[in-house]
């Protein structure tokens, strides 16, 4: 309807004013940082690439190609276009918030350097990402509870894209690997720079928590709730979100904001569904992250526990 309609149009504002938001402090801030001979410029360009591939990725996927070739030069312009912009916007992200993180939230950074340093099988990269995606999990699970039990209808965005994962297999692979991880990328660092910024002005962890969900709080799905049992499920994604960056850190965020995918993809366990097979990518695209973050996390011990051997015995 027309309220919903003009709901819809007004978040679209407020996200892309907070997005410019961000770019424009992020420039002034990386800047500063690079005039100083700060940030891990490595590790940006690491990120940037990864962001431009995925995004050309995503948009290859999504397009309708036709045998026309100027209108397949035209898509390709615009494309790598969009893709360089996004790429540019993770890196700048990147070289002004990872000095300052580095400062005030040190252990924010641990996993995600080592990660970006390409030790995959790090035991403490492991961890982070099987704790994000639990927390993830745990996030989701508050969201669809508090519309199951309060009969709200699931906000719009969520069913365009459930929609548009079912149009064809092209858009499910897009929505399924390289959107969501490139939205996950731009959302976890977004998220890191407005907690930060927020940290820098009032100077206490704690409030700045507060003051960002207090502002984020008319931009979660389904609005702001009435008080009662219903705000408090409002209340606890933000807080376990806000939790599971100071306390794990960016990776594990990245990980937690994976599992958006899980609300966003209709999933079903009935074999006879249509779209069971779409399912079944989806649980078993996570199944292999979890069991990469399982065995990573062990550090090279056997799963069982078994085989560990004791202290050498001396003998005669």
């Amino acid at each position: 309807d027309a309220n919903s309609t003009g709901r819809s149009a007004a978040g679209e504002i407020a996200i892309w004013t907070v997005f410019l938001s961000i770019f424009a402090g992020a420039g002034v801030l990386a800047r500063y940082n690079l005039r100083l001979g700060l940030g891990d410029r490595r590790g940006a360009k690491r990120l940037a690439i990864v962001v431009i591939c995925l995004s050309i990725l995503s948009g290859t996927l999504r397009a309708h190609h036709v045998p026309v070739a100027i209108s397949e030069l035209d898509w390709l312009l615009f494309t790598a276009g969009l893709s360089l912009l996004w790429g540019g916007f993770a890196w700048l992200i990147y070289i002004s918030v990872e000095p300052h993180l580095r400062r005030v939230w040190p252990r924010t950074l641990i996993s995600w350097t080592r990660l970006l340093s390409g030790q995959l099988r790090d035991p403490l990269v492991g961890r982070d990402v099987l704790i994000g995606m639990f927390v993830g999990v745990a996030v989701m699970t508050t969201f669809v509870a508090r519309f199951r039990i309060s009969g709200r209808t699931a906000p719009s965005d969520t069913l365009v894209r459930a929609l548009e994962s079912l149009s064809s297999t092209p858009h499910f692979a897009n929505l399924a690997f390289p959107h969501q991880l490139v939205a996950a990328l731009q959302f976890a660092l977004g998220g890191a720079f407005l907690w930060l910024l927020i940290r820098l002005i009032v100077r206490k962890t704690w409030l700045a928590v507060v003051l960002s969900i207090a502002v984020g709080l008319p931009f979660l799905p389904g609005g702001v709730a009435p008080f009662g049992w219903e705000f408090l499920l409002m209340l606890a994604p933000p807080l376990l979100i806000a939790a599971t960056f100071l306390r794990v850190g960016l990776l594990a965020l990245f990980a937690l904001l994976l599992m958006d995918l899980l609300i966003r993809v209709p999933l079903t366990l009935d074999p006879d569904a249509w779209y069971f097979g779409n399912s079944l990518v989806v649980l078993l695209w996570f199944a292999v992250l979890a069991t990469y973050g399982f065995l990573a996390s062990l550090g090279g011990r056997p799963a069982s526990g078994g085989g560990v051997s004791g202290p050498p015995v001396s003998g005669r």
